[in-house]
């Protein structure tokens, strides 16, 4: 039956899954944060820079803004 080669299969395959230790646990959760600060700071940046240009690029001079 399909449906019981399925769930052997699901088995099998879930017992090739790796427990990560928490020592290994911890350094994935600071990478994972380092990479997701750097972004931020990415978009940020680029968002302040496009802002800014375009800034210099549209506002009227003296126009008070």
């Amino acid at each position: 039956m399909a449906i019981g080669l399925f769930v052997r299969q699901v088995i099998a395959e879930l017992k090739k899954v790796v427990i990560p230790t928490r020592k290994e646990l911890a350094v994935y959760a600071v990478t994972v944060l380092m990479f997701v600060f750097v972004m931020i700071l990415l978009v940020f940046g680029l968002d302040f820079v496009f802002g800014w240009l375009s800034r210099i690029t549209f506002v009227v001079p003296d126009s008070g803004l």
